[in-house]
């Protein structure tokens, strides 16, 4: 396969425009992620058709691009952390994207925690979010409780990976562990 080298996007000296995150799917299709000030990239029919308001200057998105350059969809995003492994392409090519947003936003559907941690000190959680190989929306969830915080995710071939820190205000939570887990309280 010898792809032909081509620009999918070109950066304007007045928009700031940068890639944070690339994977490929099984398809060999691009999932990129970055942020940009662009308001004229969404596709149609896409999750976040607008540039969202978010405690950055800049704007998150996630696009999904053929390896001949051709934009297959794009949409706004909520906050991507940077220095994080933020994306991950599961076997069935659906792509979690960890984000950030406000601990009193309601998520849905979510199967896990619909809010952040209300009691903790942290405006801004984590939250996981799937959306199938064609930028659709299936789920979110807020991953959160006192300071905790994600560093990565990964898509294994039996579910989603989360690693990250839990800094407990409580010795004996268990909020993350699990019965039977290597150690179920912090």
């Amino acid at each position: 396969l010898n792809p032909i080298p081509k620009s999918i996007y070109k950066n304007e000296d007045l928009d700031s425009f940068s890639i944070e995150s690339l994977k490929f799917d099984n398809n060999n299709d691009l999932i990129i992620s970055g942020k940009t000030l662009n308001p004229n990239l969404s596709t149609s029919g896409a999750y976040i058709q607008k540039i969202l308001q978010t405690n950055y200057s800049i704007s998150s998105f996630v696009a999904k691009v053929t390896l001949g350059g051709t934009i297959k969809w794009f949409t706004y995003f909520y906050d991507i952390p940077q220095n994080t492994i933020s994306t991950a392409v599961d076997k069935d090519n659906n792509i979690y994207i960890l984000n950030k947003r406000s601990k009193t936003d309601v998520v849905s559907p979510s199967f896990f925690q619909e809010t952040g941690d209300l009691n903790a000190i942290i405006s801004h959680q984590d939250v996981i979010t799937k959306l199938d190989q064609s930028g659709k929306h299936v789920w979110s969830t807020f991953y959160a409780k006192d300071q905790s915080k994600i560093n990565a995710i990964i898509a294994g071939d039996k579910g989603l990976y989360v690693y990250g820190m839990h800094l407990a205000n409580n010795n004996a939570s268990s909020y993350f562990g699990t019965s039977g887990s290597f150690l179920e309280k912090t």
